[in-house]
């Protein structure tokens, strides 16, 4: 699958943003892979937190936005 837009969701307004991501039929793999979030480009900046609900698998990661705003492919860490 891909990115689905209707899956992202903000919580409140702070700077670095955090993030819920759920996606059915992506697991945590997929979406950590680089470009992933590239069609989130204008919603996502460097430092920002995404939790990501892996529904297939059971599962709950964390990401964090390790690539320069406004650039693709927008790259992710697990944070350390």
């Amino acid at each position: 699958m891909a990115y689905t837009f209707s899956g992202l969701f903000r919580i409140g307004g702070a700077i670095p943003g955090v993030h819920i991501y759920k996606q059915e039929a992506d697991n945590l793999a997929a979406v950590s892979a680089d470009g992933y979030f590239d069609d989130a480009v204008d919603q996502l900046y460097q430092g920002d937190v995404i939790h990501v609900a892996d529904v297939a698998n059971g599962a709950i990661g964390t990401l964090m936005v390790s690539s320069e705003d406004g650039v693709t492919p927008i790259t992710t860490v697990a944070p350390a």
